[in-house]
């Protein structure tokens, strides 16, 4: 075996990792991957690792587009974390998180504990200052860092709520960001932090200047950037 047929085969031995570095998406890779192999003249191939380096590095780390099932599956959690919160179940709203979850609450307060903390922590609070709470959303940034990987920010707006002595918040608004993580076809809140803003969400806003592929929705329309 040559040193052309050395490299060659050293190309071909990565793709088996593609599983790895891309998750479902990794066949799709793979094929690109092949039809790469199987173009390369052999006067070409001792560039192969270079070709290699810069088809990685435009498949791996680059953007990835949210696609149309992941965006829906997310919307889902989305609406179930509204969904929970508006019945003020605790168990309901911790199994839209993963079981390791990390939450920061509005106060830079973290849940340990994960998905058991998360129940455990908002139960007290769901009889209390959240009990006749309503939360809306207003505005939804998805973001994919990969197939499996997803970073989320939620404006939010909240009533019905009181401060710990009782007295009526009024109307509150927020921010939620998180990062979303998919097992199988399931998708989870890994990272959670929250944070209470003065103004409401609108142009200008940090989420709306974002970059790389993403997905909005704001007011129920759906805007690519």
């Amino acid at each position: 075996m040559n040193k052309s047929d050395h490299i060659l085969e050293g190309a071909r031995s990565i793709r088996p990792e593609l599983q790895t570095l891309l998750g479902s998406d990794a066949d799709a890779v793979d094929r690109q991957l092949a039809e790469l192999l199987a173009q390369v003249p052999s006067r070409m191939r001792l560039l192969l690792p270079l070709l290699l380096l810069l088809f990685l590095s435009r498949t791996c780390f680059a953007d990835s587009p949210v696609r149309p099932r992941d965006e829906a599956a997310i919307q889902q959690v989305i609406q179930a974390y509204e969904n929970a919160w508006n019945r003020h179940d605790a168990h309901e709203f911790s199994l839209i998180f993963a079981p390791n979850a990390e939450f920061v609450n509005v106060r830079g307060i973290a849940y340990p504990g994960g998905r058991v903390g998360i129940e455990r922590a908002h139960r007290p609070l769901f009889a209390t200052m959240f009990k006749n709470s309503h939360v809306m959303t207003d505005q939804v940034r998805i973001r994919a860092v990969r197939p499996d990987v997803a970073t989320v920010d939620v404006y939010w707006r909240m009533t019905g709520s009181t401060d710990r002595a009782g007295r009526p918040r009024g109307l509150v608004r927020g921010l939620r960001n998180m990062v979303l993580t998919r097992e199988g076809r399931i998708w989870g809140i890994a990272v959670f932090h929250n944070m209470e803003i003065a103004a409401p969400a609108g142009k200008g806003t940090p989420s709306e200047k974002s970059v790389g592929r993403s997905i909005a929705i704001v007011n129920g329309e759906r805007i690519r950037s």
